[in-house]
């Protein structure tokens, strides 16, 4: 991947977030000029803060558990028998 391609991916992922914010945030806090969240207290936005902090940590859990489950799977295939570059991943001494 070249740092043009990686900046590329990145800014895929900031229109996503753009996305959501017009589309699906809009709906649920777009207040016309104002956003739902402005309207709350500093005790309110750390409440939800923390919430949203359990939310993503119960998703990091399980995004785990996928990435263990997809590499068994991929174990299985005997990546490591691969020529260096096979899998999109280049050898450190290649890179550097």
């Amino acid at each position: 991947m070249t740092s043009e391609q990686l900046a590329q991916a990145i800014a895929e992922t900031i229109k996503n977030l753009e996305s959501r914010i017009i589309g699906v945030g809009a709906d649920q806090y777009d207040l016309g000029d104002i956003q739902k969240i402005e309207l709350k207290t500093l005790p309110e936005v750390a409440q939800d803060a923390i919430e949203e902090i359990d939310d993503l940590l119960v998703y990091l859990a399980f995004l785990r558990i996928s990435i263990n489950r997809l590499k068994s799977t991929i174990d299985k295939f005997s990546p490591s028998e691969l020529p260096p570059g096979e899998l999109g991943v280049i050898k450190r001494s290649e890179g550097a």
